[in-house]
C-alpha cells in the first residue's frame, strides 16, 4: 500500500453503526494469536506439494496459474499454493508480511503475525489487494476487516493500516470477499457476527476504484434463516454467472457435518437475493463432511467452479491430542476441495463433481 493510501481515513461503515478506532500503543502479544497447524496436519513448506488444513479458502487465477489462500494455518498470516490444474497444489509460503498494527500481533522472526482468517485476494490495478479478518488487541474474540496489498498474487503483502477497514460498533466483522461487477463497480461482501439476541448477517459495501474506501452504506443481503443453517451463516462470496448473480454462503458449524454451502440469486449487488431452495447445494456426502467456506471462480474453460474447505468423511472435528497419528484415517484436516457447478435450465446450480 503507497503512503498516499495509508494516510487516507476511511470511513467505517455498517448497518449498526460505524466506529473509527484510533492510533493504538504497541501492542502486547497473547497466546491466542498463534494457530499452529492442526495436530496430525500436513507440514506447510514452501516448494513441496501440500494437501493439508486449508479453511476458507479463495482462488484468484493468474494467466495460467491458480492461486489459492486461506486463513491462517501453521502460524501464517496468509498461507498461499499454487496450481495449474486445480487438482495438484504447491505451497508457496507465507503471503502476508506484515499484519496491521493495530491488531493482536506479536513478532515472529522478520515478520508480525496475528490470528488472521477468510482472507480474500482481487487485483485492482497494477496491485493485489487483500481483505481478512483479525482480532483486536485487547478483545480477542472480536475481529475486525483490514486490508494488505502486494505487487505480487504470492508474496509481499504487506498492511500499514493504522484503523480498521471495517468495523462494526458492538459486533465483529468477518469473512470479506471481493466482488467485481460487470462494469467494473468493486464491491466488499462481509458477514456481521452473532450475538446472544441478533442473528449473523452478510452485509456488501461498495467501495473505491482502487478498493481502499467504502463509499456508501451496509446493504443487508441475508440473515440466517432456514434450519440447516443452524446457528449461523458466514462467508459470503459473490459471481455473476450466465446473467444471474449468485451468493454463495455457509451454514452449520465448521467443526462437524453438519457445515454446508448453500446459495441465493440476487437481482443486482444490493439484493435482492432469494434462497434457491431452503436446503443447502453442497453438504456432508460422497467422501467430504461439512463443506463449507466456498468461494467461486471461473476456470480456464470458463467453467463455473467451487473451492471450499472439507473433512474427509467420517473423520471432522480438530484433534486435541496426537492419538489420531496412529489411526489409518491420520488425524482430520479440513482439506481444499475445487467443485464443478452447472447451471440448470431454471437458472439454479447442480453440483458436476465434488472435487
Amino acid at each position: 500500500m503507497s503512503a498516499v493510501s495509508v494516510a487516507r481515513t476511511c470511513a467505517l461503515v455498517a448497518a449498526v453503526g460505524a466506529v473509527v478506532l484510533s492510533l493504538l500503543p504497541a501492542p502486547v502479544a497473547t497466546a491466542r494469536d498463534a494457530r499452529p497447524a492442526p495436530i496430525g496436519s500436513d507440514r506447510f513448506v514452501a516448494g513441496k506439494p501440500y494437501r493439508g488444513d486449508f479453511p476458507d479458502p479463495t482462488v484468484l487465477r493468474v494467466g495460467k496459474v491458480f492461486y489459492a489462500y486461506s486463513t491462517t494455518t501453521s502460524t501464517l498470516n496468509l498461507p498461499v499454493m499454487s496450481s495449474r490444474d486445480l487438482i495438484h497444489w504447491q505451497a508457496r509460503g507465507e503471503g502476508l508480511m506484515r499484519v496491521a498494527p493495530w491488531t493482536a500481533w506479536r513478532r515472529i522472526g522478520q515478520r508480525t503475525f496475528a490470528g488472521t482468517w477468510a482472507p480474500t485476494v482481487a487485483r485492482i490495478g497494477q496491485r493485489y489487494l487483500h481483505a481478512y479478518a483479525v482480532p483486536l488487541r485487547g478483545q480477542p474474540n472480536r475481529r475486525c476487516i483490514s486490508l494488505s496489498s502486494s505487487r505480487l498474487p504470492y508474496k509481499g503483502f504487506v498492511d500499514r493500516r493504522t484503523r480498521p477497514f471495517l468495523c462494526p460498533a458492538t459486533r465483529g466483522a468477518i469473512d470479506p470477499a471481493f466482488y467485481t461487477g460487470p462494469a467494473g463497480a468493486r464491491y466488499l461482501l462481509w458477514k456481521v457476527e452473532q450475538t446472544r439476541r441478533l442473528p449473523s448477517q452478510i452485509y456488501i459495501n461498495r467501495l473505491s476504484a482502487n478498493g481502499l474506501r467504502v463509499i456508501d452504506t451496509s446493504k443487508l443481503l441475508l440473515t440466517t434463516q432456514d434450519a440447516w443453517e443452524s446457528p449461523l451463516i458466514e462467508n459470503p462470496a459473490m459471481i455473476r454467472y450466465r446473467g444471474r448473480f449468485y451468493l454463495f454462503y455457509s451454514g452449520g458449524s465448521y467443526t462437524n457435518s453438519s457445515y454446508a454451502t448453500g446459495y441465493a440469486i440476487c437481482t443486482t449487488p444490493y439484493g435482492p437475493c432469494t434462497r434457491a431452495s431452503d436446503r443447502p447445494l453442497l453438504a456432508t456426502g460422497g467422501r467430504v463432511a461439512g463443506p463449507g467456506g466456498a468461494t467461486p471462480f471461473l476456470d480456464r474453460l470458463g467453467r463455473l467452479r467451487l473451492a471450499y474447505a472439507a473433512w474427509d468423511i467420517g473423520n471432522t472435528g480438530y484433534p486435541t491430542n496426537t492419538s489420531c497419528r496412529r489411526r489409518p484415517q491420520g488425524c482430520p484436516q479440513r482439506k481444499l476441495h475445487v467443485a464443478t457447478l452447472r447451471v440448470q435450465p431454471d437458472g439454479t446450480l447442480a453440483v458436476a463433481a465434488r472435487g
